[in-house]
């Protein structure tokens, strides 16, 4: 057994780089950047107008109201090659380049038609509602960095610099399989001591919640010919999940299953509460994760390893855990040995973050995991912690 910071160093060590690849920009939300996006245009492109209204020069409104002859009209993406002269305006849609001989744009409400003429009501500066050349952004800039992850804005950008497509970090590949003589999944009606699968449930959306391929294996039955067929047809995705039949039972049969199967185990139980009998291991350039059956133990080994790890595969520099730090709102006591993962709620009072431990029946109590916030950290040489202790803390919600 293990530590879980020496769990989490050798778990990182072993992870394969993660890969590059061009995807279309319209398939690119959820991926890793892996390459520095460099404009190729000046952003705008050109000087334009930022309203509707009239191009002028606004020397010629020194005194208001002024008369300007209207020479025509442009709208965005038009021309026009008139040259002006003292005293001409021409009428202008937003977003429509600005002409030479202009220098500002008077909005349309400030204005009133007379004939082939306009009265301009209100004086201007130079330059007045226009968005000059490059202004947002300038030809060679880095618009966007290696390692951001892309969501609908960065889309924008990369179409609006003409780019179809964009180099980033692949997505593994995954495949779930639950194992167990008691579990069964609906529509399947529940028989005499069997209980529904929530484990396999629980894994794929946190997995589709980062946008990735994950195809379920279904429920493995405790018996060896059964698991090994299954475990072949897992270890094909990038990463196989496996979750029960981890630990020391008689139908615990998962550890030399996949033995047989070749994949070496790394490590196999942590010191940690809940979610002691974790299990790491590689085949080739498929990683291998034994989750516990006991579903609150199930949810925090996806949290502490399966998400970080996927997170550092897909090329987040940012991959660890996003710990933070609250205050405990009663004495607690623990046994020592262990790293504790306390469920807890979580309030904010005057900018500090409150924790209360929930009441729990143990790893298997699913409805103390839903009523809860997050996990806090306890120190496996600490046996008591006094109220309004600083403890670290994890939480899957916004707080």
């Amino acid at each position: 057994m293990i530590s879980l910071d020496r769990a989490h160093k050798i778990l990182f060590k072993n992870l394969p780089n993660p890969g590059a690849e061009e995807v279309f920009i319209e398939d690119a939300i959820g991926h890793i950047l892996a390459e520095n996006l460099k404009s190729t245009v000046s952003m705008p492109p050109f000087n334009k107008s930022a309203v509707d209204g009239y191009a002028c020069n606004h020397k010629y409104l020194r005194h208001v109201p002024a008369q300007f002859r209207s020479i025509g009209s442009i709208e965005a993406g038009g021309s026009f090659d008139k040259k002006p002269e003292p005293g001409d305006c021409v009428k202008i849609m937003t977003g429509a380049a600005v002409p030479e001989g202009f220098d500002s744009v008077i909005m349309i409400e400030d204005t009133e038609p007379a004939g082939n003429k306009v009265i301009m009501k209100k004086k201007v500066n130079g330059g007045a509602n226009i968005a000059r050349k490059g202004e947002d952004l300038r030809k060679g800039e880095i618009v966007l960095k290696k390692g951001e992850e892309i969501y609908g804005p960065e889309v924008m950008i990369a179409a609006s610099l003409g780019r179809r497509k964009i180099s980033v970090y692949k997505k593994p590949e995954i495949g779930v399989l639950n194992t167990g003589n008691e579990i069964v999944d609906p529509p399947q009606k529940l028989s005499g001591n069997k209980i529904f699968n929530s484990n396999g449930p629980l894994i794929v959306s946190i997995l589709k919640n980062l946008h990735l391929k994950v195809t379920y294996l279904g429920i493995a039955k405790d018996r060896e010919p059964v698991l090994h067929k299954k475990i072949t047809e897992g270890l094909k995705k990038d990463i196989l999940i496996i979750s029960g039949g981890v630990s020391v039972g008689d139908y615990d049969l998962v550890p030399p299953v996949l033995k047989k199967a070749g994949v070496r185990i790394l490590f196999h139980t942590v010191k940690m509460k809940p979610g002691k009998p974790i299990l790491f291991g590689v085949k080739g350039k498929t990683i291998v994760f034994g989750l516990p059956g006991n579903p609150n133990s199930n949810f925090l080994a996806t949290q502490l390893f399966i998400v970080p790890a996927i997170k550092k595969m897909m090329g987040y520099p940012d991959y660890g855990l996003k710990v933070q730090e609250g205050f405990i709102n009663e004495d607690f006591y623990q046994k020592k040995g262990r790293k504790h993962f306390v469920l807890i709620k979580i309030n904010r009072i005057e900018e500090r973050s409150v924790l209360s431990p929930v009441k729990s029946h143990g790893s298997a109590d699913v409805p103390s995991l839903s009523s809860s916030d997050g996990f806090m950290i306890l120190d496996e040489n600490s046996a008591f912690f006094k109220k309004g202790a600083k403890v670290p803390f994890i939480t899957w919600k916004k707080i």
